[in-house]
């Protein structure tokens, strides 16, 4: 039996080997580790998620960067406008690879650009991370591309939430951009919809970039259904304008967000126009104690440098943050030990607890999508106030915080 001292002795040693490797790991040059990917820097949405990328690189940088295998690398984060068009991505992502020599793209926004650029990533064996709705991306012939964002498990916990707390719904119209962003979102909202026994009374679609939405507004105060709501909408000012021209119209059932940025939507819409809307709790507007570490330093950082926080882009993180987890169980750069390192992954980022999982419903049987924690909120004078956390990842084994709705039976029928 080996005695305690020994035992001791031996864990001193440990810590020390530790010690010297971390020790030789920070005292050599640090290597260059490029990543990067494309945004629609067009729009708030894209110009806020690469805000609190910048930030947070940065922040890892000065702290020390990354470490693997003992060596140092600082990371070198490029980002190109995309405009939220398939053109955009693709050009974007064929510069990042054959220019900058980035094999690391993880900073994929929209449906429409990140499809254009799985046709470039995927014969140069490059990593793909996206938090793009649409399920075009996750199919079994994408060895090296990686949804980390949205799942519909969530999609089906959001209107499982509205059923209990508005039991009256029965049927809805969606106003949406007509891209793949918008439709391959309302796929996904669609089969839950009808899984909660949900009718579609109308559908509309507009080019991104409209300002006059009287039209679609008329219309759907005719089709008069329960609720509307806006897939693939980026939560701005459109979004506000849709919300102010349905009230003008006489419009007063049910309005669900996706995404809500109040400080644009509050430029073009009064506080009348968009109260008792449904729309997702960002960062800041979280009761403090449901805060995670990462999302104080991103808003300390924030302010730091450009005041008032805005946490729009936090929702856009979780590719970054993804990323990071995986090189890290990985230890290695090799992007098929990041892919293998998928599995199972657990991480937290700035908004909460993700977990990757199989989507054997769309005929994948490797880790290519996430589940993730979310936070639902009603409009109250102009400001979103927190109501419920929804979360897959406790019936799933994961580590969720918060109170689980109706997700089980849903997410295994999505995943049957």
């Amino acid at each position: 039996m080996i005695s305690k001292k020994l035992l001791i002795v031996l864990g001193t040693i440990v810590m020390l080997i530790g010690l010297v490797l971390s020790a030789s790991a920070y005292g050599q040059p640090a290597k260059t580790l490029k990543i990067g990917g494309t945004m629609p820097l067009n729009v708030g949405l894209g110009i806020e998620t690469k805000k609190c990328w910048e930030l947070l690189v940065d922040y890892i940088n000065k702290t020390g960067g990354l470490v693997i295998k003992g060596q140092r690398y600082n990371l070198e984060l490029i980002i190109y406008d995309d405009k939220y068009t398939a053109d955009g991505g693709k050009s974007g992502v064929e510069r990042l690879i054959y220019q900058d020599k980035c094999k690391y793209i993880i900073g994929m926004i929209g449906s429409a650009p990140t499809y254009a650029a799985v046709a470039v990533t995927e014969p140069e064996k490059a990593l793909l991370i996206s938090g793009c709705a649409s399920d075009k991306i996750v199919r079994s012939q994408f060895k090296y591309t990686v949804r980390i964002g949205q799942l519909p498990s969530i999609v089906a916990s959001n209107w499982g939430y509205l059923g209990k707390k508005y039991p009256h719904l029965s049927t809805y119209g969606f106003i949406m951009p007509d891209d793949e962003t918008a439709r391959g979102s309302a796929r996904e909202q669609k089969q839950a919809l009808a899984a909660f026994g949900k009718k579609l009374k109308d559908e509309m679609y507009y080019a991104r970039g409209t300002t006059d939405f009287s039209a679609v507004a008329t219309r759907m105060k005719t089709a008069n259904p329960d609720f509307v709501f806006f897939p693939g909408s980026a939560g701005e000012t459109e979004y506000g304008l849709q919300l102010k021209t349905l009230y003008e119209a006489g419009y007063r059932g049910l309005r669900v967000s996706s995404i809500f940025h109040k400080d644009i939507i509050k430029m073009v819409a009064t506080n009348e126009q968009i109260e008792g809307v449904v729309a997702p709790v960002l960062a800041s507007n979280l009761p403090r104690e449901k805060r995670n570490e990462n999302s104080l330093l991103i808003e300390k950082l924030y302010t730091e440098k450009y005041g008032k926080f805005s946490a729009i882009g936090v929702l856009w993180m979780k590719p970054l943050y993804g990323f990071l987890a995986a090189v890290k169980k990985a230890d290695s750069l090799d992007v098929d030990g990041i892919m293998a390192a998928f599995a199972g992954l657990e991480f937290k980022d700035a908004h909460g607890n993700n977990l990757l999982v199989r989507r054997p419903d769309l005929g994948v049987n490797r880790y290519i999508d996430t589940i993730m924690c979310d936070y639902l909120g009603v409009v109250r004078n102009g400001e979103v106030v927190y109501d419920e956390t929804l979360s897959t990842l406790e019936s799933k084994g994961g580590t969720g915080h918060g109170k689980t709705c109706c997700v089980q039976a849903m997410w295994e029928a999505f995943c049957a």
